[in-house]
């Protein structure tokens, strides 16, 4: 007789802000920077009302939303009222979002997702949630923002979340991450710390890979390993850079560890040719 699999998450709720038409050109909603460099934008309501139910896990894509010839670091922060309303507070803060690339590809129909997170983290029923994006250019530009909030576990003993998340490695002057330098022709760079040792102690990771920063791109593609220590944990994360200075990464979906306050988390990269230093960020949710 065949072992028995402990039963996962059923979600009973998923409330997206997906198109209603197969065929529409906007994908999610549309949030614009601010044309101050490394200033926030407006917020925009990421659903455009109310949560109908608690939230515990969030799914977050974001549209390549480039300024042709400008460096193109960007991170969006993930808002919430728990009210209902716009007064807005930080949930999730300074989301790597940025891809360099030389041709403006913003009006790209439909705008490609292109940077991906996973969020074990409960939000509850009545709460609003919205997004405002930074970059450091001085031409506004627009990202797509998908989002998927999952609630209603029947199987509530297979998931863990939190309630707040810290970004870690964040520059958010520069609308960027902790550089680490990819080793080249395939062999993996040193372990680099990103940012200070956590404050808290967390339940679970994701991490972001910016692209190189500047206003030009090789084309190449990059693995980049995360750590405790040297101690490796979870998914590599793969990130593409096209010969047209566009990008994507492959995300790892959140990882679930528990990692006591005080730790130091690490990454390191590898890239398939010529490397450019690319940047990283963690984010522990709490």
């Amino acid at each position: 007789m065949g072992l028995i699999n402990p039963a996962g998450p059923d979600w009973a709720y998923c409330t997206r802000n997906y198109p209603s038409s197969v065929n529409a050109e906007a994908l999610g909603a549309a949030v614009t920077s601010n044309a101050t460099a490394n200033t926030d934008g407006t917020a925009v309501d990421l659903f455009g009302a109310a949560l109908t139910h608690d939230v515990e896990y969030l799914r977050l894509s974001f549209s390549a939303a480039q300024t042709a010839g400008q460096n193109n670091d960007a991170l969006a922060t993930i808002l919430i009222d728990p009210a209902g309303g716009t007064s807005w507070s930080t949930l999730i803060p300074f989301l790597i979002c940025g891809l360099v690339n030389d041709v403006s590809i913003s009006g790209s129909s439909p705008a490609a997702q292109t940077c991906f997170y996973d969020f074990p983290i409960w939000v509850p029923s009545g709460a609003t949630l919205g997004c405002q994006v930074r970059a450091n250019n001085t031409s506004a530009a627009t990202w797509q923002v998908l989002a998927m909030a999952f609630g209603g576990n029947a199987n509530p003993a297979s998931w863990w979340c939190g309630q707040r998340v810290t970004a870690i490695g964040v520059t958010s002057a520069a609308s960027d991450g902790t550089s680490v330098v990819p080793g080249a022709s395939g062999s993996f760079g040193s372990w680099t710390d990103v940012g200070s040792t956590l404050g808290a102690d967390a339940g679970a990771l994701q991490y972001g890979v910016a692209g190189p920063g500047g206003t030009f791109a090789f084309g190449a593609s990059y693995e980049y390993e995360f750590g405790v220590g040297d101690v490796r944990i979870g998914a590599p994360l793969f990130r593409n850079l096209t010969t047209n200075e566009s990008g994507w990464w492959i995300g790892t979906g959140p990882i679930f560890r528990s990692v006591a306050s005080g730790s130091q988390l690490r990454a390191r990269g590898r890239c398939n040719t010529t490397a450019q230093t690319l940047s990283v960020a963690a984010y522990a949710v709490h």
